[in-house]
């Protein structure tokens, strides 16, 4: 059988490319982004990891796996949302269930995969003057980068013994794909749901 994570990068490339698409992450990785459309990005982001986190809660997380939820806490902050405001923002929403260990594992392929992507946006947004500062924490890539992206490949490598485990990790992460271009593709022409933090510096 062909190795885990070759195998999941191959079945999930369509569905990547299209996440891709999504008309907020272009204008990120492009750099050409408003503030008030970078701050309707981080709330998606918020929302979504939230979920998936909530999905998560029983699976033993390899210390390397982070969703990134308190970097994103961390520049809502910045961004001016207060702790409560921040409680108040809308969450993601899906019914497909994490019950496997190999569930997990999908749910983890993508979220430490778009760990890579977005230390590329992290570069474009440092020509952005109008971002308060410390606001793109979520976005900044760590030294150990690609070193946990290889260290969690090996562990997915060494964790699917068999078809049914890559079938169960295929499925998850092709879902939790479709839930983040759902996500995005129904919430990101909308401003972003609190405007008051931001209104004075634009």
């Amino acid at each position: 059988m062909l190795e885990a994570s070759k195998l999941l990068r191959e079945k999930t490339r369509v569905l990547h490319e299209k996440a891709e698409q999504l008309t907020l992450l272009k204008q990120l990785a492009e750099g050409r982004i408003t503030l008030a459309e970078y701050c309707r990005a981080v709330e998606l982001f918020f929302g979504f990891w939230l979920l998936m986190e909530e999905k998560l809660k029983f699976y033993p997380k390899p210390t390397e796996a982070s969703l990134g939820l308190e970097k994103l806490r961390l520049d809502l902050s910045h961004l001016g949302y207060s702790p409560k405001q921040i409680l108040q923002l809308p969450v993601c929403e899906d019914d497909f269930k994490v019950e496997t260990a190999a569930n997990g594992l999908g749910v983890l392929y993508v979220a430490l995969g778009s760990q890579l992507g977005r230390s590329i946006i992290y570069k474009n947004l440092q020509s952005r003057l109008d971002l308060p500062e410390n606001s793109t924490s979520y976005f900044k890539p760590n030294d150990q980068l690609w070193a946990n992206w290889r260290n969690f490949q090996m562990f997915l490598n060494a964790s699917i013994q068999n078809v049914s485990q890559m079938e169960e990790t295929l499925w998850a992460a092709k879902m939790t794909f479709q839930s983040f271009i759902r996500w995005f593709h129904i919430n990101e022409k909308n401003g972003p749901v609190l405007t008051e933090p931001f209104l004075g510096t634009l």
